[in-house]
């Protein structure tokens, strides 16, 4: 957003300099929920890193993939239910 002088990231330009980010880092091929809740994760990590202390490895081991963050939603974790 710097790099276009705006405080919000909507409109044409927008998307293009988006598009090429993603493009020179390899995200455009990411289907774009993934990349959603990999932005929704990213927005909430130290409370995720936080829940994860608090929880055995038993519990850990039993999450879904990293594609699927829906699965950590739960009573044990109010941050995502």
């Amino acid at each position: 957003m710097r790099l276009l002088h705006s405080n919000r990231p909507a409109g044409a330009q927008w998307s293009r300099v988006l598009g090429a980010w993603l493009a020179e880092n390899g995200f455009d091929e990411m289907d774009k929920g993934v990349r959603s809740r990999l932005q929704n994760c990213l927005d909430n990590l130290p409370a995720i890193e936080m829940w994860r202390q608090n929880i055995g490895l038993g519990q850990r081991l039993q999450l879904k993939p990293p594609e699927r963050p829906s699965c950590l939603a739960s009573s044990n974790n109010p941050t995502f239910a």
